[in-house]
């Protein structure tokens, strides 16, 4: 029994073990041969792409500057007496003179600004501004047109000087023959205050070798004592331009001399720097540098640049202007105002009528070229009264001191 049983055991352990083998070979994948794995490719580098460098900012250019404007030379310019060392020029149809200049022989400053264009200068204590950008100026709270811009040239600034002098009120006398332009303050516009007494008082002549008539030579010796009698008892001799601020003068007296006599210079001019004091000579300007009893031109710009002598008109050739024509008294006129300003550089602008002599077409000439018409007799003449017909004391020769003090009291 026991031998049966154990062969059936080893048969059974037999079975199991090729069922179990079985399984096994079922379950166990064939070994395949190990294969290497594939090398791993490094990547081709792929070469950045070119990149062009940002080109360096050209430079902005430099602006070209302004081209010089094409300028014609323009007339001389003489200023109060004063030439203008850079005259004037044209550009296109407008004249300039340089601004600079200009206000410097006015007697004034001129504060300019290069970086803004624009500068400004006092005229009768008010500003005068401008501006390389404005076709206009303006003076105080008015504004006057410009025909053209001030314009910069030759380191310069040049303004239109027409419409600037016409704006400031400044006269101006044009030379066509000798180009030549004349400005003046005095012989432009300016207001005289009213209701103020001024003794005008009349001479001819100063020397005690009289001729012709004699009653018009006073002697030097009774002229210093009418001097003296000024100085000493406070009267301030004055020209017919500071009549424009008679207001502010206590006891004014304008001393006026007719003809153009040489003993104006030889006699009276002496005295005239003793006691510091104005006198206005009525030149009749056929007669200069005429003979040695005339002044000469040498005589009257050496007065006049003494800051004593005003030089006005007494007309060319001495005549009844009632008696001629318009035509013949406006060359009267005109002419002489021209002679003189050659002379003296500035423009006259008193006219006084030659033996008072004068009608209705000479008073209107007048006041087409001048600001004051001037006549022989009459007494005292006060402001606001006709400025074209001045009434003067007549001074002969042989006047007391006592009569002079009369006439000015």
């Amino acid at each position: 029994m026991h031998g049966w049983r154990n062969g059936w055991l080893l048969l059974g352990f037999l079975a199991l073990l090729l069922t179990g083998c079985t399984a096994v070979a079922r379950t166990a994948p064939d070994p395949q041969p190990q294969q290497e794995a594939p090398a791993v490719q490094e990547p081709t580098p792929v070469p950045a792409p070119m990149v062009e460098p940002e080109p360096e900012p050209e430079p902005e250019p430099e602006p070209e500057p302004e081209p010089e404007p094409e300028l014609q030379p323009g007339p001389v310019v003489t200023v109060d007496g004063t030439r203008l060392s850079g005259g004037s020029v044209w550009n296109e149809d407008v004249l300039y003179v340089r601004l600079q200049e200009l206000v410097q022989a006015l007697g004034a400053e001129l504060s300019w600004n290069p970086q803004t264009g624009g500068g400004s200068f006092l005229w009768k204590r008010e500003a005068v501004c401008l501006a390389q950008t404005a076709e206009a100026f303006k003076w105080g709270n008015r504004v006057f047109s410009l025909p053209a811009k001030p314009m910069e040239a030759g380191g310069g600034i040049y303004v239109p000087v027409y419409a600037l002098c016409q704006g400031l009120g400044l006269g101006m006398l044009e030379d066509t023959q000798w180009p030549h332009l004349y400005i003046t303050p005095a012989a432009g516009d300016w207001s005289v205050p009213e209701g103020y007494r001024v003794p005008v008082m009349m001479y001819h002549g100063v020397t005690d070798n009289t001729w012709g008539a004699s009653e018009l030579f006073v002697s030097p010796s009774d002229m210093e004592a009418q001097l003296q009698y000024l100085v000493d008892n406070g009267y301030e001799t004055i020209w017919f331009e500071d009549l424009s601020r008679i207001d502010q003068i206590e006891k004014p007296v304008l001393l006026t001399f007719d003809d153009g006599y040489a003993d104006n210079y030889l006699e009276l001019f002496p005295l005239l720097q003793k006691y510091h004091v104005k006198a206005t000579i009525f030149v009749v300007t056929g007669t200069i540098d005429y003979n040695s009893k005339n002044l000469t031109s040498d005589q009257i710009r050496e007065m006049v640049d003494s800051g004593l002598v005003s030089i006005q008109s007494h007309t060319v050739t001495h005549p009844y202007l009632g008696n001629l024509t318009r035509e013949a008294q406006e060359e009267e006129l005109t002419q002489s105002q021209l002679a003189l300003a050659r002379i003296t550089g500035q423009i006259p602008y008193v006219l006084c009528y030659p033996s008072g002599n004068s009608n209705q077409i000479t008073w209107e000439l007048a006041r087409e070229y001048y600001r004051f018409g001037i006549d022989m007799n009459g007494g005292s003449y006060y402001t606001g009264q006709d400025p074209y017909r001045v009434n003067r004391w007549y001074v002969p020769r042989g006047t007391s001191l006592a009569g002079f003090a009369a006439m000015i009291g």
